[in-house]
């Protein structure tokens, strides 16, 4: 049996203690030697808004693809 692809939901988990997993991105990917990454608050601020930014660029794009009136803008909006 295959194991689903991660999402980028599940790449990067934060537990309660404040530890992170990064679930898809091994020791060489995040310069760690295996060891969890613990979270500041600053960088617990940072993600949050990271991913808030995430959250809205798909439905902006596609209300830029559908009622633009810019050929450019439309373009824009799928990328």
């Amino acid at each position: 049996m295959t194991k689903p692809r991660p999402t980028r939901r599940s790449r990067a988990n934060q537990h309660a203690d404040g530890h992170v997993t990064t679930g898809g991105a091994g020791p060489a990917a995040t310069g760690q030697s295996g060891a969890d990454l613990t979270v500041t608050e600053v960088d617990r601020e940072f993600l949050v808004k990271v991913r808030q930014a995430g959250l809205w660029e798909i439905p902006a794009g596609r209300l830029a693809q559908t009622n633009a009136s810019n050929e450019a803008v439309k373009r824009a909006g799928t990328t």
